[in-house]
């Protein structure tokens, strides 16, 4: 018997385990607003640096 709902999300790829890889740059957002605070940041990986922002939804 099938479940009553399905999953949304069951047809995208796992989600790749980043940690060790992201880093926050700055203590204070760059920018902060009533539903989410961005940060910048950076990415490394394989030698390789690339800035990002993080957004962070509350």
């Amino acid at each position: 018997m099938e479940p009553a709902v399905k999953d949304p999300f069951e047809h995208l790829p796992e989600v790749p385990d980043l940690r060790g890889q992201i880093t926050i740059e700055e203590i204070r957002p760059f920018y902060s607003g009533p539903y989410s605070c961005v940060y910048r940041g950076k990415y490394e990986k394989d030698g390789q640096t690339v800035s990002l922002a993080l957004a962070f939804v509350s």
